[in-house]
């Protein structure tokens, strides 16, 4: 595509709108009187901000990797099977978001593309490329899903044959473009669905003006029979597979809903088959729960929401491709008592990695929750690793260092975590701290997860061996720890972040989210020391010492990289030398989180604990006592899910004696969400209920008990860069046999067994 003479095109400039933008391109070509099937046919696109394509009106593929204006990205398709001989048509729906949001990051409208028969150019993007703005959709500004997901959709299929075609504009030359760094989702078949419930409904007349997710939210439901609402539809629950329909006959004021169990949480692409009444509206709600007894469309004035209109000619399929839906549930509202459903649902969308990694046990609950992690890593790998599928899809570096981790020993991919990290640093802001997410532009950034990226980064190549990626990363971490040396300004800690861009996050817990500094009336004061940052400042010092070690062969005349290991570890040292003096509480024996002025606080925390013997900065006649307080003291504030990788990782590095405690947390922990009914993890232990009823049920920050089982139960982790060589030292617990599988990118696998008997086994194969 960079060698090519397309051209970026869009529909006419002067267009009044300028955000939530669908437009139509077409054009066609002339293929060979006999296709030769030894010549492949390669469609070469990219879009901003989204783009889905059809060859001779059969569907291709979709979704354009989440880039940055100054990092664009485009998708290689083999489209050989769709051509045929003579004259083919190309249709294309693209969309432009506009609006930047933790998700996108607002460029300039367009698609670029070509299409190669063999070497060859047979079709591109130019001003002979006809379009037109897709006026079956609402487009310009409505409501968003959440701020960080960007627009929900408004589809009127009455309006598709209403189309103003006119010759594309040209905006833009073919820029320097990048292939896409990971390979495509995968679109998997319908997942199946069934009716669980229905019933009739009548709209609160407080919402008759609201938006649709508010309507959903509040309408008045009075649950029907299934044999009164469709009488020829057989008995509960039904099937909704595509093939016998949901005939609904019946007389009603507003209209008749449904409710549609997916089986478990579900990631993709939302999918409809049905026969109505032209002008009939079909409002979709989706979500995790039926906490509400319905579908939670409504919270917080984020809209899990979307409006269907039918045009009325036969049985109508449609599928919306510009957002994924997260969620288990799906809820209908059609306005109308006379419809025949045949399917809405989800076609899951899917990176391809395989379940390399094996593990098993003889204890059913630890089994169970291996295979649920895996789900929650996989509903949560998209474009890039994401928070979660339902209410952000955002990469973060927090959130990505859990699930990269995990990911090592489950898959043994590496395209994804490195794909990620280098998205990660392409959002470095001007004062070297990384955006939240990526891509993304928020008001808001959070100081600990620049320095948990470094981590990663280390980690990556520990795991990879991959340093010429590190090389290529290392300018974005050393401007990282500069901000951090400024910050420190001669100090050897560093003190809370005082500046309205910066949220002082560490996790969802009491004094760790934000706010507990604000108060500080003197807040130049170099006695302000935060222990929690202090500690990530030190970890992240630690991996850039044991990066630039492994970088002493990229040595040039700019840059010497012993003398940066030397400097990092100077820096590390001065950390080491006074975090125990600052922030050690000697009545409660444990470290306190802040101190203020020059005095401690009264916060005490586990994470802060965990932190310290994680970065080892606990002196060694301490240690042990730190670990009991991280363990049995319950008056310490305790550690979230998602921060529970700190806590854990602190107290297995010890070795045997806590290996029992943790195991059995992880079964009281992980199995309370089990048996409450999670097919995924969730955000918090507090589930659907936290965050004012806006609490995720799949995140994949929890999927920590991967890497404990792996790393400390199966007793493997990497001892040199690219895991080359390993260290063997499995942890005794109750749960006396195990086995599993673990990968090593440049190196043989390993097969660990341990026996009843508690004889260990290691084995490498071939």
């Amino acid at each position: 595509m960079n060698n090519s003479n397309c051209k970026m095109i869009w529909t006419d400039v002067d267009c009044d709108i300028k955000e939530n933008l669908y437009v139509h391109f077409r054009t066609a070509f002339i293929a060979s009187p006999k296709v030769d099937q030894n010549i492949p046919y390669t469609f070469k696109i990219s879009a901003d901000s989204q783009y889905a394509l059809w060859i001779n009106d059969n569907f291709v593929n979709y979704g354009q990797y989440a880039d940055f204006p100054v990092y664009k990205c485009y998708d290689i398709l083999d489209v050989t099977d769709y051509i045929v001989p003579g004259e083919n048509k190309i249709s294309i729906l693209a969309y432009y978001q506009g609006q930047s949001s933790f998700t996108y990051i607002t460029g300039r409208a367009g698609i670029l593309f070509t299409l190669e028969e063999g070497d060859r150019v047979v079709a591109q993007s130019d001003a002979n490329v006809e379009c037109a703005v897709a006026d079956e959709y609402k487009n310009g500004p409505m409501e968003r899903i959440t701020g960080q997901l960007g627009y929900s959709f408004e589809y009127d299929a009455t309006k598709i044959d209403d189309r103003n075609w006119q010759n594309a504009v040209v905006v833009g030359s073919c820029i320097r473009m990048n292939p896409r760094p990971i390979p495509k989702m995968i679109i998997e078949s319908r997942r199946l669905g069934k009716i669980i419930s229905q019933g009739v409904y009548k709209y609160s007349p407080d919402t008759i003006d609201s938006l649709t997710a508010c309507k959903m939210q509040q309408a008045y439901l009075s649950a029907r029979l299934m044999s009164s609402i469709a009488p020829d539809s057989g008995a509960a629950p039904f099937n909704l597979d595509g093939t016998k329909p949901f005939s609904v006959r019946t007389k009603c004021d507003d209209g008749v809903y449904v409710i549609i169990d997916l089986g478990k949480e579900t990631a993709g692409i939302f999918d409809l088959e049905i026969e109505a009444e032209r002008g009939t509206v079909v409002n979709i709600g989706y979500g995790e729960h039926l906490d509400d007894l319905r579908v939670r469309t409504n919270v917080g004035g984020r809209c899990f929401s979307g409006k269907y209109t039918c045009k009325g000619n036969g049985i109508e399929h449609f599928t919306h491709f510009n957002k994924r839906f997260g969620c288990r549930y799906i809820e209908l509202m059609v306005e109308s008592g006379n419809f025949d459903l045949y399917y809405a649902g989800v076609l899951p969308t899917v990176y391809p990695v395989k379940n390399v990694g094996r593990f098993g046990c003889c204890d059913s609950l630890h089994n169970k929750i291996h295979d649920v992690c895996i789900d929650t890593l996989k509903l949560c790998m998209h474009e890039h690793y994401e928070d979660t599928p339902w209410r952000e899809q955002a990469l973060y570096a927090m959130d990505s260092r859990n699930q990269i981790l995990c990911g090592y020993y489950a898959f043994g991919e590496f395209d994804m975590p490195k794909a990620s990290i280098r998205l990660l640093a392409l959002s470095q802001l001007d004062n070297g701290l990384l955006e939240i997410c990526a891509p993304a532009k928020s008001a808001t950034t959070i100081p600990s997860f620049s320095l948990q990226w470094i981590l990663e980064l280390y980690e990556y190549v520990l795991y990879s061996g991959d340093t010429d990626f590190a090389y290529e990363m290392w300018p974005y971490a050393e401007r990282i720890i500069s901000a951090f040396w400024r910050k420190a300004g001669g100090r050897d800690l560093v003190g809370p972040w005082f500046d309205k861009k910066c949220w002082e996050f560490y996790e969802w817990m009491p004094g760790l989210c934000g706010g507990y500094m604000s108060n500080v009336r003197d807040r130049n004061n170099r006695e302000n020391y935060d222990a929690p940052l202090s500690c990530f400042y030190m970890i992240a010092l630690d991996s850039m010492v044991k990066i630039a070690k492994w970088l002493v062969p990229y040595t040039s005349e700019d840059i010497d990289f012993m003398e940066k290991a030397s400097w990092y570890e100077m820096l590390a040292s001065g950390i080491r030398d006074s975090f125990d003096d600052v922030f050690w509480n000697e009545d409660k024996g444990c470290y306190a989180s802040f101190v203020v002025n020059g005095e401690l606080t009264n916060h005490f925390c586990k994470l802060t604990n965990a932190l310290a013997l994680y970065a080892k900065l606990v002196p060694e006649d301490k240690i042990f006592a730190v670990a009991d307080k991280l363990a049995y003291d319950d008056t310490l504030i305790d550690t979230s899910l998602s921060a529970s990788i700190f806590k854990y990782e602190a107290l297995l590095m010890l070795g045997d004696t806590y290996a029992q405690f943790v195991f059995d947390q992880i079964g009281q922990k992980w199995g309370h969400m089990l048996y409450s009914g999670a097919t995924s993890f969730w955000e918090t232990e507090k589930g659907a209920w936290d965050f004012d009823n806006a609490g995720s049920l799949c995140h994949g920050w929890s999927a920590v008990p991967l890497l404990l089982y792996y790393k400390y139960l199966l007793g493997v982790s990497p001892k040199t860069k690219g895991f080359e060589d390993y260290t063997f030292k499995p942890l005794r617990t109750s749960i006396i046999e195990a086995h599993g599988n673990i990968i090593r990118k440049n190196a043989k696998p390993l097969f660990v067994g341990i026996t009843p008997q508690g004889v260990v086994v290691e084995e490498q194969y071939s």
